[in-house]
């Protein structure tokens, strides 16, 4: 789980890079030694372990990576504020497509990935322009591959905030005098349908009226004539 821990550090996307990237991590006796290890094992034996894992101690791993990562996010927004720039983040859906025939991958779908079809997930990740990394990423979470960026803005940007620690002000007086104009012109308009309304009472009433006097003016052209 240690060299689990370290390749995450060091950015590797797949286990397999573990063995099999150019510098692979398994034949860096010095990093090994440098976290207490002996050396390192094969990328096989550390996905091994990994699927034995329980909800709870994979949800341990993810907290301890969120601590390790955030003193780096905190000192790039103290960073920002000092020098008076805006906080710009990236926030869209990266497809993560496997195998189309696969049917081993727990809630994966067909979705837009790489402009084609692929069977997989969809990452929802955001990141910080960052004036010391160039990007610093901030979330990431798994969704279907089916899944839209659309739908996911609300979330990705209330996941930013809470990793930042900070948001953009919330104009709420600019809200409120809008809500105020807003107010007034709905209270031209209900007196303007009060009006209305008042006016269409009346309309009724006299459109009552006046089919009461046809059926008895009706009724006196019917008398006169059978009199005549």
């Amino acid at each position: 789980m240690l060299e689990d821990l370290v390749a995450t550090l060091a950015g590797l996307e797949h286990l397999q890079e573990i063995s099999r990237a150019a510098h692979p991590l398994a034949k860096d006796r010095a990093v090994a030694h440098a976290w207490g290890q002996p050396e390192w094992a094969d990328y096989s034996g550390v996905s091994r372990t990994l699927s034995r894992l329980t909800m709870s101690e994979a949800q341990t791993i993810a907290e301890l990576l969120t601590e390790v990562g955030q003193p780096f996010i905190d000192e790039e927004v103290q960073l920002l504020r000092q020098q008076g720039q805006r906080l710009c983040q990236d926030g869209d859906l990266t497809g993560l497509p496997v195998s189309n025939t696969s049917r081993t991958y727990p809630a994966a779908a067909f979705g837009h990935m790489n402009n084609e079809i692929r069977l997989g997930y969809q990452a929802a990740l955001v990141s910080l322009d960052s004036p010391t990394y160039g990007r610093l990423w901030l979330t990431a979470e798994h969704h279907p591959g089916d899944t839209v960026s659309s739908t996911q803005a609300e979330a990705l940007v209330q996941a930013a905030e809470k990793r930042l620690g900070v948001r953009p002000r919330r104009r709420t007086e600019l809200v409120q005098s809008r809500l105020t104009q807003l107010g007034q012109g709905l209270a031209q308009l209900e007196q303007r349908l009060s009006t209305a309304q008042q006016a269409l009472s009346t309309a009724q009433s006299r459109l009552a009226e006046a089919k009461q006097q046809i059926v008895e003016q009706q009724r006196q052209v019917q008398t006169l004539a059978e009199r005549y």
